[in-house]
C-alpha cells in the first residue's frame, strides 16, 4: 500500500528466488540510532489481542535487539525509559486528516512510536496483522523538518545503496491490526498453541513484530505472493510476506535479512564503502575505458572511526589480490565487474565485514576491427551492413563511410557519411570503392571493398566482406553528415 508518501508494508496471514529487497528509504547515518517508543496497550487493548501488556510492551523490545544484534552497531535506541518502559498511550489521529479515509494512525511528528491496535480502524484490510508506515523527511512540515534536520542540508536526502536511491525516512510507526490473536514465542515452543485441548489458535507475536521493524528500517519482502518462491532461503527469511498461526520460525533472522540489513547499515553509520579506482587514484568515475594492456589500481577509503584491516579483490577477469589498495593488470578485452570483500574493526562494536561490487567498471579495450557488407534495396539504392563487433562498451566511438568511384580509394569521394547503417543511392551503375572507418580509445582502423553496383530492383543478396555480426551500435552517432562531391 502507499498513499501520501506513505510507504507502507504489511504482514498477511499466509503463502519466489530474489535477493533481499529494499522499499525505497533507508536511515540516514546522521540519525542513528534510530530512536523508538512503544506505546503500552490499553487493558482492553491487550485483551482483544490475548495477552498481558506487560508481555505486549516487552516483547516489542525484544523484537528490536533481534535486529540490534545483527552486525549493525547503534542501529536503534528506544526512548521508552532507562530501563525501556513503555511510554502510556498516545492519540493516533493526525489534526487535519479526515476521520473516514487516510494511512495515518500516527502523528507525521518525526517521532518513531509502535502501538498495538488499529485506533482508526480504516488502516488495514482483513487478513493484514500488521503494518510499518514510514514517512520520507521530505513529507514533513517545514517545522519539524526543520528540527528534524538541524541545519543539515536538504540536498542530500538520498543514499544510493546496490544502485537504488533510496529516500532518507523521517517518520516511522508500526501498528498491529484490532484484534490479532497473538502469543508468545515462549507459550508456543510450550505446546500451548494450536487447536487441541487446553490449546488456542494465534500468532506469533515476536515473529509479526521482528517483521514490521524490517520494513521500517526499509527491507522489502524476500518474496512477494505472487512470486515462484522456491529457494528455501527466501521462504524461511523473517521478511517473507506471510506467515501461519503457530509459526515463531520468523522470530529469528534468516540470511537473507542479515544480509539485507547489512547492505542498508554496513556498521550503521561511516563504514568503508567508498572504493578508488584509476590509474591516478583521482576523482570518482563511474567507469574506467583504457587501452590493454593496462593497469588499474583500486583502494578502498576509510569511514569515520573505522579500520580497514584487509581487503579482497577480484577484478572479474579471473585476477585476485588483496590489501587496502591493489593494483591489477588487464590484457584482455572485456566489460569487467570489481569486487571488493573488507574487514577491519569499528571500536567497541567490534569487527566488521562487508562486501561491495562495481558492475560493469572496467572497459578494456582494443583497436576496432571493422567489417561490413552491401544489401540492394530498391534500383542502385544499397544498404551498408556494419559488422563490427562492439561487444565491449566504449571501444567504438567513431564511424566513417566514404564511397569513391572506381577501384581505388583515391581523390575525392562521392560522398561521406557519419552514420552506423546507412543507406546510399550510387549515382549509376559502375564500380565503386566502399571504405569504413571505425575509431575508438584504441585508434581507428578501416575496411574497404571493391564492388560492381547494377541496377538490381527489389534486392535481397548480398556483398559482404569480413567476418564479424551485426549489431546495433549503442551511440548517438546517426546521420551527421553527407559531403557530395561537386561536377
Amino acid at each position: 500500500m502507499m498513499r501520501f508518501s506513505i510507504v507502507a508494508a504489511g504482514l498477511l496471514l499466509t503463502t519466489q528466488a530474489h535477493a533481499y529487497k529494499f522499499v525505497g528509504h533507508v536511515w540516514s547515518a546522521d540519525e542513528l540510532p534510530i530512536p523508538y517508543t512503544v506505546v503500552a496497550p490499553s487493558t482492553e487493548v491487550a485483551a482483544a489481542h490475548g495477552m498481558p501488556a506487560e508481555d505486549l510492551v516487552n516483547t516489542m523490545f525484544t523484537s528490536f535487539d533481534t535486529w540490534i544484534d545483527v552486525d549493525a552497531c547503534n542501529l536503534l535506541s528506544s526512548s521508552g525509559g532507562a530501563d525501556g518502559e513503555a511510554v502510556p498511550p498516545i492519540d493516533n489521529v493526525i489534526p487535519g486528516v479526515p476521520e473516514t479515509g487516510g494511512l495515518y494512525p500516527y502523528k507525521l511528528d518525526g517521532q518513531n512510536a509502535f502501538a498495538y491496535g488499529d485506533l482508526r480502524e480504516d488502516l488495514m484490510e482483513a487478513g493484514v496483522l500488521a503494518a510499518a508506515l514510514t514517512r520520507p523527511i521530505s513529507a514533513l512540515d517545514a517545522t519539524t523538518q526543520a528540527a528534524f534536520l538541524n541545519g543539515r542540508s536538504t540536498q542530500s536526502l538520498f543514499s544510493r545503496i546496490d544502485n537504488q536511491n533510496l529516500e532518507h525516512a523521517g517518520d516511522g510507526d508500526i501498528v498491529f491490526n484490532n484484534d490479532v490473536p497473538l502469543m508468545s514465542d515462549a507459550d508456543i515452543d510450550a505446546g500451548l498453541c494450536g487447536s487441541g485441548e487446553g490449546q488456542r489458535q494465534a500468532y506469533s507475536v515476536q515473529a509479526i513484530a521482528t517483521h514490521e521493524i524490517g520494513h521500517m528500517l526499509g527491507l522489502g519482502h524476500s518474496c512477494d505472493k505472487t512470486d515462484e518462491c522456491d529457494d528455501p532461503v527466501l521462504r524461511d527469511a523473517t521478511m517473507y510476506w506471510s506467515v501461519g498461526l503457530c509459526d515463531n520460525r520468523p522470530s529469528t533472522l534468516g540470511e537473507d535479512d542479515i544480509a539485507g540489513l547489512q547492505a542498508l547499515y554496513p556498521f550503521s553509520e561511516g563504514a568503508p564503502n567508498i572504493i578508488q579506482c584509476r590509474p591516478t587514484l583521482e576523482g570518482d568515475p563511474t567507469t574506467v575505458v583504457d587501452v590493454v594492456p593496462f593497469d588499474v589500481t583500486c583502494r578502498v577509503v576509510d569511514g569515520d572511526g573505522y579500520t580497514v584491516s584487509n581487503v579482497s579483490w577480484t577484478w572479474g577477469d579471473g585476477g585476485e589480490s588483496t590489501g587496502v589498495e591493489s593494483t591489477h593488470t588487464y590484457d584482455s578485452t572485456g566489460t569487467y565487474n570489481i569486487r571488493a570483500c573488507m574487514e577491519g574493526e569499528f571500536g567497541e562494536c567490534g569487527g566488521w565485514e562487508r562486501c561491495v561490487q562495481l558492475s560493469d567498471f572496467v572497459n578494456a579495450c582494443d583497436v576496432p576491427a571493422p567489417s561490413f557488407s552491401l544489401e540492394p534495396t530498391l534500383g542502385f539504392e544499397y544498404q551498408l551492413l556494419n559488422n563490427t563487433p562492439i561487444d565491449v562498451y566504449q571501444c567504438v566511438n567513431n564511424i566513417g563511410w566514404e564511397i569513391y568511384e572506381g577501384s581505388e580509394a583515391s581523390g575525392e569521394p562521392l560522398v561521406s557519411i557519419a552514420a552506423w547503417e546507412p543507406t546510399y543511392e550510387f549515382p549509376e551503375a559502375g564500380t565503386y570503392t566502399i571504405v569504413l572507418n571505425v575509431g575508438g580509445p584504441a585508434g581507428t582502423e578501416a575496411s574497404s571493398l571493391t564492388v560492381d553496383i547494377e541496377n538490381a530492383g527489389r534486392g535481397c543478396s548480398q556483398v559482404a566482406l569480413g567476418g564479424g555480426t551485426s549489431g546495433v551500435l549503442l551511440l548517438s552517432l546517426g546521420l551527421v553528415g553527407i559531403r557530395r562531391r561537386r561536377d
